[in-house]
């Protein structure tokens, strides 16, 4: 009988053992995901911007965007705060994380976000004198621009710019996105080879996009919308890589009035109002706007 209750009470403690240890093995309390920071090259870390000329006509003539590179290797997106001209974080959703990098070589995690593609890239890099360049072999790399040049959150990096627009539609008014590579609300003055003088307007909040194209410009004052005239409007709402757009079906879908523009001093200001469509709904949007004009 003692032996049968010594075997039992041996018997037990092994299973409790055993237990401790399948625990012990199997629970790993190592949140997932952490970058080993001994492996992200100091000379990386900071604030950096990317400085490029638009050659396209009638837009800004340089956009401006930035990475903010942690000890970590975690990136944020920063952008322009277009009323300020100061580098400032966005509310973007990290582009990617660096998983490592060192003596010029570099591993990085690229989110999906939009049309920019996932996955782990391995490319160089080259940090020297305030600037950092990436590149491969292909000459591409995703999420990042090819060279930067040193910074920091909160500096004046460009001239601020006023950029004001704001529309009101189904009981809600939004007003253009504050932060961004170059201005979320501005005016294209183009004159192409049939020399009649063309005003677009453009402007981004969120996912919400305005477009409104006079195709008969001339100067201030008045000019109808709609699908019997050489103007018109859009509005589309944008989510990933999809989009819903409505426009000026109707033969007098509205108006928008030009109240001054000045194209020495890159400026216009006007209101709207119009209607949309896609065919089945449609509603009103109207508006103001102060607006920066580029030819």
């Amino acid at each position: 009988m003692k032996n049968q209750t010594l075997f039992s009470f041996m018997f037990s403690a092994f299973i409790f053992v055993a237990i401790l240890f399948l625990i012990g093995c199997t629970t790993d309390k190592t949140p997932t995901g952490i970058i080993n920071t001994d492996e992200i090259d100091e000379a990386i870390v900071g604030d950096w911007i990317h400085e490029s000329v638009n050659l396209a006509v009638g837009s800004a003539p340089v956009s401006i965007s930035g990475i903010k590179i942690s000890a970590s290797g975690e990136i944020e997106d920063l952008a322009i705060e277009t009323a300020t001209g100061k580098l400032v974080k966005t509310n973007s959703p990290s582009p990617g994380y660096f998983i490592y990098a060192s003596n010029g070589s570099c591993v990085l995690k690229a989110n999906r976000i939009g049309f920019a593609l996932g996955g782990t890239y391995s490319f160089q890099y080259k940090a020297e004198n305030s600037h950092l360049q990436f590149y491969e072999q292909m000459g591409t790399v995703p999420v990042l621009r090819s060279d930067y040049t040193k910074s920091k959150v909160g500096e004046i990096v460009t001239q601020p710019v006023h950029s004001y627009f704001e529309m009101a539609l189904k009981d809600t008014v939004l007003v253009n996105s504050p932060v961004g590579s170059f201005p979320s609300a501005y005016a294209s003055y183009l004159i192409p080879n049939n020399h009649q003088p063309s005003l677009s307007i453009h402007s981004q909040s969120g996912p919400h996009r305005l477009h409104i194209h006079i195709g008969n410009f001339q100067s201030t004052g008045t000019y109808i919308l709609g699908s019997n005239t050489e103007n018109s409007g859009e509005y589309a709402i944008w989510g990933g890589d999809a989009g819903i757009g409505y426009w000026t079906l109707e033969p007098n879908s509205g108006s928008i009035t030009l109240d001054s523009i000045d194209l020495s001093a890159y400026s216009c200001s006007g209101s709207f109002n119009f209607e949309v469509s896609d065919g089945q709904t449609t509603f009103m949007i109207n508006g103001y706007f102060e607006i920066p004009v580029y030819e």
